[in-house]
């Protein structure tokens, strides 16, 4: 893009001017040096750019001057017409942990809260902490009832994993340092997605005799309209279980 740069890899193209993709795609920093932009079903932003005219022989220059890994492949822009572009691989950015830095909308917006100091943004969610009376009954319902994986770590710490994320566990009174300043059992609020269907999760739950507070209802999550039941863990801890609908 104009003033970055790896500007000059585009040589003598023709500048058409600026453009945005649809609202289809998530923005990484490859180490700081180019953008890595890939598609996503759900979640995605609308990203800037800008649109060149090439001929063949730029075309064949600018391809051999990109950085490794990138390759080209259409976007979708937000009038609905698609562009060439250069796409970095999904896989490769899990895997390297490059930044998500979809939230600036662009890359040299991105670049440019470099030069006058970086700001936080979170990406995800790694971890949650629940203080726990009895550990060996929270571990059998989050196990049992809920599918996670228990996991020992650490100096005798135990975590309950799904996805990509893990509940870590404190008993109470046992609480391992830092920990919050209010740490108590019963006072967790959370929300966990499954892909199985909600009736599916209520025919489980009767199953098992854990009672149902509430739902299914129609419930507004962080990634859109969930439909979700209510119950309680061992610690009397509110747990939505939720299908994403959209």
């Amino acid at each position: 893009m104009r003033g970055q740069p790896d500007h000059q890899n585009l040589g003598e193209a023709t500048f058409l001017g600026e453009a945005r993709t649809a609202p289809r795609y998530r923005l990484h920093s490859v180490a700081d040096k180019h953008p890595g932009i890939y598609e996503i079903e759900t979640g995605g932003v609308s990203i800037a750019g800008e649109l060149y005219e090439f001929t063949p022989e730029q075309h064949r220059a600018l391809l051999a001057s990109e950085p490794p890994d990138l390759y080209e492949g259409p976007v979708v822009l937000d009038d609905g017409t698609s562009a060439p572009a250069m796409i970095y691989p999904r896989r490769l950015i899990e895997e390297r942990a490059y930044p998500d830095v979809s939230a600036f909308g662009g890359w040299a917006a991105y670049k440019a809260s470099l030069a006058k100091g970086r700001e936080v943004t979170i990406d995800s969610l790694d971890h949650f902490v629940l203080t726990v009376r009895d550990l060996g009954a929270t571990i059998a319902f989050y196990r049992d009832v809920l599918g996670m994986t228990p996991e020992r770590f650490g100096e005798g710490r135990t975590a309950l994993k799904f996805g990509k994320q893990k509940i870590n566990l404190h008993v109470a009174g046992r609480e391992f340092e830092p920990k919050a300043h209010v740490a108590l059992p019963g006072t967790a609020d959370v929300c966990f997605l499954t892909s199985v269907p909600i009736a599916d999760v209520v025919a489980s739950l009767k199953r098992r005799g854990i009672p149902i507070v509430e739902g299914p209802v129609p419930k507004t999550g962080a990634q859109g309209r969930l439909n979700s039941v209510y119950v309680r863990d061992p610690d009397q801890n509110l747990v939505e279980i939720s299908n994403l609908i959209g």
